[in-house]
């Protein structure tokens, strides 16, 4: 048991996969989803450093999944979008460099379509996006990676694209349907206690 102002920081992570699909009972079960991971956080967590990741299959910041998720009626436990790119996501050019699914046209395994959907995110406390704290967002470093903004409902490496080299952009191609979405966070160094008696 690690006794308060001792040298840790705890950070908190949510990983989730939320329910796919674009019906209205699929958007509900992400809402009651979204309702269970903050009434976890409001219950077993003091306010500091916690995220949400994963494909929450959100397609508008309008689903009651966001707006329980990011609801400043949670105050300190509240989660934000460091992108702050609130819209109708879903087959929207003007969200066309925050789209993470998908990476293929068509086939097989794969979803298709083309890059046209915002389904993964890092949300994250406040805390953390203001910089009052131990641990803190970077500033511009969450990045889908090897979204460069002009594949909108085209394959990853359709034409151009000098986002990642190539091995990386190949790869994404492979791997999924989905682009993974990074973060930097800075972690202040604490001072050990002093244990002299």
């Amino acid at each position: 048991f690690l006794q308060e102002g001792s040298d840790t920081t705890f950070i908190h992570l949510i990983a989730a996969h939320l329910k796919a699909g674009n019906s209205s009972s699929d958007a509900v079960d992400r809402g009651l989803a979204a309702e269970t991971v903050m009434s976890y956080i409001k219950n077993n967590l003091e306010p500091g450093y916690f995220m949400m990741c994963g494909d929450l299959n959100l397609y508008s910041a309008s689903e009651d999944a966001f707006q329980e998720l990011t609801s400043s009626t949670h105050g300190a436990y509240r989660l934000m979008d460091p992108m702050s790119e609130i819209g109708n996501w879903n087959n929207n050019s003007s969200f066309a460099d925050v789209h993470t699914q998908s990476t293929h046209t068509s086939g097989n395994c794969f979803s298709g379509g083309g890059l046209d959907d915002r389904f993964d995110f890092i949300l994250m406390s406040e805390q953390m996006l203001q910089d009052t704290g131990n641990v803190s967002y970077i500033a511009d470093s969450y990045w889908a990676v090897g979204q460069d903004g002009n594949h909108f409902n085209q394959a990853i490496n359709q034409g151009g694209n000098n986002s990642v080299n190539s091995t990386v952009l190949l790869s994404l191609y492979n791997m999924s349907d989905h682009l993974p979405v990074i973060a930097d966070f800075r972690v202040k160094l604490l001072p050990e206690p002093d244990t002299a008696e």
